[in-house]
């Protein structure tokens, strides 16, 4: 993923991965662990992965989450060119259905998953946007120029249900 995001973002993988404290380095190195914290990577992880301090990843995965939820439209703009990098990898590496076909006969033909409390992506988990297109905290008291979000309602939260039927392969 780093390769693909070095290419995105026009940063080579040496200076993401190197010390350089250059603003627009250090935002995009941020940036790039809150992609892989929100693909499933813990803190320790991630500081691993590109020999830095667990605590230190945490602080910048904050400062990250902190920008985009007031708003920060330059941050919100390097977060697009990049944000499908977390879809991509998410199935990699977190929220996996391991699936084994049931061994008795009188176990269930049908089962369902469900995993709920999860961030919207298409929000932010902020459960809307404002007309001028900003993010913000939906609050419905508020009334005219605020727009819940069409994924999640408002909720800030979705949950994803997985059905698994047995039959046959004939």
């Amino acid at each position: 993923m780093i390769h693909e995001f070095s290419t995105l973002v026009n940063i080579p993988v040496c200076d993401l991965l190197g010390r350089s404290r250059k603003r627009e380095t250090a935002l995009h190195r941020a940036v790039y662990w809150w992609l892989l914290h929100g693909a499933g990577y813990s803190y320790s992880e991630i500081s691993r992965l590109n020999d830095r301090t667990p605590p230190a990843v945490l602080s910048a995965v904050r400062m990250i989450e902190n920008a985009l939820s007031v708003g920060d439209r330059e941050l919100a703009g390097i977060v697009d060119k990049v944000k499908h990098l977390k879809y991509k990898y998410m199935s990699q590496v977190n929220r996996s259905v391991h699936i084994t076909a049931p061994s008795k006969v009188y176990d269930l033909q049908k089962e369902t998953f469900v995993f709920d409390n999860i961030k919207c992506e298409y929000c932010n988990g902020s459960g809307g946007t404002v007309i001028n297109e900003r993010s913000f905290n939906y609050d419905p008291a508020k009334g005219e120029g605020f727009v819940p979000c069409t994924v999640c309602k408002g909720a800030k939260r979705v949950k994803a249900t997985v059905r698994v039927v047995w039959e046959p392969d004939i």
